[in-house]
């Protein structure tokens, strides 16, 4: 009887051990994910630039380590943790200063990194660079958007039909707005 029990609780020492090494190494696998994921986004991000800013030989190797510094100092001032859904009005507004904080470094990034650019980039290199980032940005919230909806495909292109089962209208009306989705 007493070796039936020291059996059982080493079993259970056995499983729970293993129970938690699974479990590091399941943190462990996401964040090496992650890595590789950012990684290859910046790779992305870096061909976009290289290709719209028309980067010569000589800049590119300045340009990608500096804005290989650039992003990983951008991306550090945004905290990763999703807020938590509160009624309290007082937790709500704390996380709203705190998005604005956090908003706030970031732009004192972009603007303590401007003029380390421009010593790589020429005038209109740098004028186009804040337009580039925020097109490649657009596509970046763009497929974030259609992967969290579900929407088919995951390749950031919209799907066929809205949530409401419509199908979008192109082009635009009279006055040149963009026409709404019409019900079929």
């Amino acid at each position: 009887m007493k070796n039936l029990i020291a059996m059982a609780l080493i079993m259970v020492c056995a499983i729970s051990t293993s129970a938690q090494t699974s479990q590091k190494d399941t943190a462990k696998d996401r964040e090496s994910k992650r890595a590789g994921m950012n990684e290859k986004l910046l790779n992305a991000k870096l061909d976009v630039l290289v290709k719209k800013l028309e980067l010569t030989d000589e800049q590119k190797p300045q340009f990608t380590a500096l804005y290989t510094k650039y992003d990983n100092e951008l991306r550090a001032t945004f905290n990763k943790a999703k807020p938590e859904k509160s009624d309290d009005v007082k937790v709500v507004a704390d996380q709203i200063k705190s998005r604005l904080d956090q908003s706030k470094k970031a732009i004192d990034v972009q603007k303590k990194y401007i003029d380390e650019f421009a010593k790589v980039l020429n005038a209109r290199q740098l004028a186009k660079f804040p337009m580039v980032e925020k097109q490649i940005q657009g596509k970046l919230d763009k497929r974030r958007a259609s992967h969290i909806r579900g929407d088919k495909g995951g390749n950031g292109q919209d799907s066929k039909k809205d949530r409401k089962g419509r199908k979008p209208r192109r082009g635009h009306d009279k006055q040149g707005e963009p026409m709404e989705a019409t019900q079929d």
